[in-house]
């Protein structure tokens, strides 16, 4: 778990510092804060630990937008559009769900008076430099799983695993097409 602050244990500054900074890193809650309240028990006195914390927004989306032109070899200009949606503790347990798509595409000015094109090329071919296209869903786990599952055996203090599949499509002009699925773990 992220909270490394057990009741019993004594007051210690780095186990609060690293509490924190283990909430943090779940990207589920924002602005984490440890406090510690004297509790007089008898002729003893003890520590009451609150972790307080705010939730951040569940679902988390956003879009990019890329414009560029270039003029030094070929007169072109390039539009890339892109999105990604985010599902934050999909299971409650500091999981991330996320989907992003993005494509892009640099299309030549001079319509087809490059040395690429021919007579019998299509107008793609003609007009357009480079045609990128990307599609990828990924789900990120605040813990390790693989093949070896004991952490204290492994000695990994921020275990993270990341699976990941996508689909990327690429053509350069008439060069080549490059079209490919992939899975990442």
């Amino acid at each position: 778990t992220a909270v490394l602050i057990h009741n019993g244990d004594l007051y210690q500054k780095r186990l609060k510092e690293k509490t924190i900074e283990q909430i943090t890193k779940l990207s589920v809650f924002r602005f984490p804060k440890i406090d510690y309240i004297p509790v007089k028990v008898g002729d003893s006195i003890y520590l009451d630990c609150y972790v307080r914390m705010q939730l951040v927004k569940k679902i988390n989306w956003g879009t990019d937008f890329d414009l560029n032109n270039s003029s030094s070899s070929t007169n072109s200009i390039g539009l890339m559009v892109g999105g990604n949606i985010q599902n934050r503790n999909v299971f409650k347990g500091g999981e991330i769900f996320s989907f992003n798509v993005n494509g892009g595409v640099d299309v030549n000015l001079d319509g087809g008076s490059t040395t690429n094109s021919t007579p019998s090329s299509t107008l793609i071919e003609k007009w357009v430099n480079l045609l990128d296209i990307n599609a990828e869903t990924a789900l990120a786990l605040p813990r390790y799983v693989g093949l070896f599952s004991g952490r204290e055996w492994l000695k990994m203090q921020d275990a993270r695993t990341k699976f990941s599949v996508g689909y990327r499509y690429l053509q350069r002009a008439s060069d080549f097409k490059i079209s490919s699925f992939y899975a990442n773990m």
